[in-house]
């Protein structure tokens, strides 16, 4: 009697520990894939970042020299604060 008790109770562990290894693959699985989309979505976002810094560079490397030469033109002519 006590036999077939712990070999019932035995089987119902059995099928509780499937249950609860089907569920954890299941969140396993879900934060993997998020895991992976927010991956893409920093390595888009850092290059992102990386082509401001890059533009930001280039348009200061053509605006600041056509500032200077205003700067510039206009120390020679005289016309500060005019």
């Amino acid at each position: 009697m006590e036999n077939a008790r712990l070999g019932q109770d035995l089987e119902t562990q059995k099928l509780n520990l499937a249950d609860i290894n089907e569920f954890l693959t299941s969140e396993l699985d879900k934060t993997t894939t998020k895991l992976v989309q927010l991956e893409d979505r920093a390595g888009k976002l850092q290059q992102e970042l990386d082509d401001l810094k890059e533009s930001h560079v280039v348009g200061h490397m053509t605006v600041m020299p056509t500032i200077a030469q205003t700067v510039m033109q206009t120390v020679k002519t005289g016309a500060v604060g005019q």
